[in-house]
């Protein structure tokens, strides 16, 4: 499939009480001199309203300084300030049509400030907490802002968090989430101000800031061994009143596809609208930041009984299948009708992200943080593949809150103590559109190219999306802030504790699923397994996490920074699973173990800064084109450390419900002879009737055994040691940044079934001498499926799977990265153009039972990560004229993650489905019907299909021994120039997202 290609018309609506912006640009300068008419070197900020956006400039030798926004809005307060010298401010004013401001200034000696500067290098300093991306990064980290040109992500989904990630190139986009070093989305972390956030995207209006960090080696950040996405939301502001609106539309009529894009509903049609304001509710008392998003899109994806032709040759199957395959279904009561299934795949969504900070007493942060979120999701499940009553609907709703007291203690108020608090819930619940077993018919089918493809149907009822879940957080944090000898000295504490709870109720695959091998097969009613759930009791758990940090910020001069400290962490389970033990003396294994850990995590990081130039520093520059954030130049920064994850309630939610006790999970599997009858009109009817044994006298064919989860008294959470390393710098008008990223983890998840007998009964020497752990009659003649019962170490057992973290895995990235410095070029028009490119590479160790098993599954192997994409690129651009309007372009491209090539069933009978698949070499495969198909494959499939068959051709395939094509994406915005007199209060702009399908 390729990817989809539409235009979405994006109208943007901004209001000011104080004030709106012109699409002209205007400047702002002077000069500065002491009341003897001599230059001064001087510091001036100007700062725009209404909206505060804020640049510097530093006095030339002759006393001038030039500012220019691209973006003039005639209403501007410049500050100046000089060693020795009053400071100064002035409010400049537009008064007709100029667009050029004139503001000069005098400063008076201050004789008693120069005494005061003096001997307050002695004297302690107020501590601050200021986290922004205009504040000097941490020493050492490996972390950015989002900035960059307009435009970057479509507007249907502007604001998801992992969208904005994926706008970095150390970032890898996988299917779950945002990867670093080849980690799983699971070990990332969201966060809102500091603290968990349950949401994965947040309104677009909200005037926030959003930094994804790598590696932070200051001790007081930490529960995450993957990427952290930190969301800052701050207090509106004290002096002016913004408003600021988005509404886009999205029609179908202006989309462009393929047809197997438009089969699987790629091309949704809809609207969304999001509005945000802040200022002061009560004067000089209470202030707001609140943003309101509401989504809506629908699409018409087809379903095995509304594609066509074309749609369904390309997702593999023949439509005369399908047709005798409806043909079939009825009569068997599979139900294919469309009665009380939606039409359409609809999506309704609606955010709310809010603050209000009480400002009486300037010395104290009183602040209210909440975050409402409800999601819909309907026809899940929907494609060419699936018939309709085999989808269902999905629901989420999201709360969350965060308190914030903070306040200055101390001798003169100096140190700055900080409480935050924080709890959320999260409520999925998923409803299958027909209670009715499942099934699953493999299909082979010719295709145009004279080749044939299996292809797998689903028909049946939905139970497998059963799922009713609720996950609550609750947070707690205490730091404190001082420093010392000035400056020189700053110190950190913190105290941090967290407790996290899951509930899941409703049963997966309740009523089972049949499946058959042929079209053959289904018609003479001649299953070939059945799986089923038969219990599962609720799955319930709640762990905690705790931590306190200390970090030490030393500045012995200020181009040199250290940063070190510590945290000790600590993690357990608030309960514990129950013992079994008739398990205990059957397998001699450990049960009812909850295992808790304490563990030290140092760190240290450094950044020196070699340019001593008086311009350098931090700041902002927003034009037309986007808004770019420039840090301190020539600067090496490196550091390295240990990062440790959150330990997940779902670990102990496992292990509870599934104990292999009397009411604890238990699974029925059946192959072959063994198989029950299906019939889907009685089990429908009745759903009492559905099977709960295997036929009688089955033997090796069946098993119905209690299935078991147990933790490993060893087990820890995924932690992590990273060090990275930096350097940027200025050539001539141009930023360049080379960076290293380097991880060698630890305690890597994994299961080990304590069951498995690991006997070796067969031998398929056609496949590599693919061992088999059972013997031949546990295999059925007909079906090929295999039974596991024969591997089992005890038959009273079905899998026993064990949560071990014995796993290991390493990875780096390098990163090098050219933008110009907004602050030093300055053409004519407004004109920008960045490009960033990341080469990296990860590995970990696996074991068969994680899937993708061949030979022993116990034994491990290495193998590059499931997230390991070797290159990402991403370019940026834009320019603005008066007559052409704004122009911005962003353009991503990822190479192919790796996967493994598999089988549906279980060929060695250790239990797990999805070994490895055998590739025949046509040239020596002795079958000449299976040779035509490979040869067929390996010249007229896809790329990636050819490639992976060629690589492994004659052999077992290697663990993610093929990888997948690339991805890319351009998205172009255009802003068209608009009359003055519209006062920049209605901004039109046409977007064209995913250029490249």
């Amino acid at each position: 499939m390729t990817s989809t290609r539409f235009l979405v018309l994006l109208c943007v609506l901004s209001a000011g009480h104080l004030g709106a912006q012109q699409p002209t640009a205007e400047t702002i300068r002077g000069r500065i001199t002491d009341d003897s008419s001599r230059a001064l070197v001087a510091t001036v900020t100007v700062t725009r309203g209404p909206d505060r956006l804020t640049q510097s400039d530093t006095t030339d030798t002759t006393g001038n300084y030039r500012v220019r926004f691209e973006q003039g809005t005639g209403d501007y307060l410049v500050y100046v300030t000089a060693p020795g010298f009053r400071s100064a401010r002035r409010r400049v004013q537009r008064e007709g049509t100029e667009t050029e401001f004139v503001a000069n200034f005098s400063l008076a000696s201050d004789v008693a400030q120069l005494e005061a500067v003096r001997v307050s290098a002695r004297r302690p300093v107020r501590a601050t907490n200021g986290i922004g991306p205009t504040q000097q990064l941490e020493p050492g980290s490996s972390e950015r802002w989002s900035d960059g040109v307009g435009g970057q992500l479509p507007p249907t989904v502007a604001g998801d968090l992992s969208a904005i990630a994926g706008t970095m190139s150390n970032v890898t986009l996988a299917p779950g989430g945002p990867s670093i070093l080849g980690s799983g989305p699971e070990s990332s972390l969201n966060t809102l101000n500091g603290m968990g956030l349950a949401a994965g995207a947040i309104p677009r209006a909200a005037r926030t800031e959003t930094r994804v960090t790598g590696a932070t080696f200051d001790p007081t950040r930490g529960g995450f061994a993957g990427a952290n996405v930190d969301v800052r939301l701050g207090p509106g502001s004290r002096n002016f009143q913004r408003r600021n609106g988005f509404m886009t539309l999205d029609p179908q009529a202006l989309q462009f596809s393929d047809p197997l894009s438009r089969s699987v509903g790629a091309t949704p049609a809809g609207f969304r609208a999001s509005f945000g304001a802040d200022g002061e509710l009560i004067r000089r008392a209470l202030t707001y930041n609140v943003a309101l998003d509401v989504a809506r899109n629908s699409s018409d994806p087809a379903t095995l009984l509304s594609a066509g032709a074309d749609e369904l040759l390309l997702a593999g199957v023949s439509p005369d299948s399908v047709a005798r395959l409806i043909a079939i279904s009825n009569p068997l009561g599979l139900g294919l009708s469309n009665v009380g299934i939606p039409g359409e795949r609809q999506h309704q969504a609606i955010t709310w992200l809010g603050r209000l900070d009480d400002t009486r007493d300037t010395l104290q942060t009183r602040a209210f943080t909440s975050y409402v979120g409800f999601t819909r999701d309907g026809a899940l499940g929907f494609g060419p593949l699936v018939a309709p009553s085999s989808a269902g609907e999905r629901r989420e709703r999201t709360l969350g809150t965060q308190l914030t007291l903070g306040r200055y203690l101390g001798a003169a108020r100096r140190v700055l103590n900080e409480t935050r608090i924080a709890a959320s819930q999260v409520h999925t619940d998923v409803d299958p559109y027909r209670a009715q077993p499942g099934a699953s018919v493999l299909i082979r089918s010719a295709t145009p190219d004279a080749g044939s493809d299996i292809t797998s149907l689903t028909l049946g009822g939905g139970s497998s999306l059963a799922a009713d879940d609720a996950r609550w957080t609750a947070e707690g944090a205490n730091e404190t802030i001082w420093n010392a000898h000035g400056r020189r000295h700053r110190f950190k504490g913190l105290v941090w504790a967290r407790a996290d709870g899951l509930r899941q109720e409703g049963i997966t695959n309740e009523l089972g699923l049949f499946r058959f091998n042929s079209l053959e097969d289904l018609a003479a009613r001649r299953p070939a397994s059945f799986s089923r759930t038969l219990s599962q009791p609720i799955r319930s758990g709640s762990v905690w996490n705790a931590a306190a940090a200390f970090a030490h910020q030393y500045a012995p001069t200020g181009f040199l920074n250290i940063l070190y400290g510590a945290r000790v962490e600590a993690d357990g389970f608030m309960d514990s699973p129950a013992s079994n033990p008739a398990l205990e003396r059957a397998l001699g294994v450990r049960t009812g173990a909850a295992p808790g850990r304490i563990h030290i995590s140092p760190r240290a990081g450094f950044s020196y800064t070699y340019n001593r130039d008086r311009d350098n520093g931090n700041g902002t520059n927003q034009s037309n084109v986007g808004r770019f954030y420039r840090t301190t130049t020539g600067v090496i920064r490196g550091g390295i450390g240990e990062f440790r994850d959150l330990l997940r309630p779902g670990i102990l939610a496992d292990a509870s419900a599934a104990t292999g006790l009397p009411g604890a999970t238990s699974y029925l599997s059946c192959v072959g002879a063994a198989v029950p009858a299906a019939d889907f009109s009685l089990f429908e009817n009745d759903p009492t009737r559905i099977p709960t044994q295997c036929l009688d006298g089955s033997g090796v064919l069946s098993e119905r055994a209690p299935a078991v989860t147990l933790i490993d008294p060893s087990y820890d959470v995924p932690r992590s040691w990273r060090a990275s390393l930096d350097w940027n710098t200025n050539v001539r008008k141009w930023l360049v940044r080379f960076s290293g990223l380097g991880s060698y983890d630890l305690s890597q998840p994994g299961i080990v079934d304590a069951n498995f007998a690991g006997v070796q009964r067969l031998t398929l020497p056609g496949e590599s001498a693919r061992p088999v752990f059972v013997s031949a009659s546990a295999i059925d003649p007909l079906s090929g499926s295999v039974s596991a019962a024969e591997s089992r170490r005890s038959s009273d057992f079905g899998r026993v799977s064990t949560r071990v973290s014995d796993l290991r895995g390493y990875g780096g990235q390098m990163t090098f990265a050219i933008s110009p410095d907004v602050f030093k070029a300055r053409p004519r028009f407004s004109m920008y153009g960045s490009a960033a490119y990341t080469l990296q590479w990860s590995h970990r160790q696996f074991r068969g039972f994680d899937g993708g098993g061949f030979g022993d599954p116990r034994e491990r192997e290495w193998a590059p990560s499931a997230n390991d994409a070797r290159n990402v690129i991403v370019l940026s651009g834009g320019f603005s004229t008066p007559k052409t309007g704004t122009i911005t372009m962003f353009a991503r491209g990822q190479s192919g993650l790796p996967f493994t090539p598999t089988v549906q069933g279980d060929i060695n009978g250790d239990g797990r489905i999805g070994d490895r698949a055998y590739v025949p070499n046509p040239a020596t495969e002795g079958d000449p019907s299976l040779a035509a198909q490979i040869k067929s494959l390996m010249d007229t499939g896809t790329p990636v299909a050819r490639e992976c068959l060629l690589a492994n051709a004659g052999r077992v395939a290697g663990r993610n021994g093929c990888r997948g094509s690339w991805t890319q994406s351009l998205n172009i915005q255009w802003r068209p120039p608009m009359p003055q007199r519209w006062n920049g209060r209605l901004v039109p702009n046409v977007y064209l997202q995913n250029v490249l399908a």
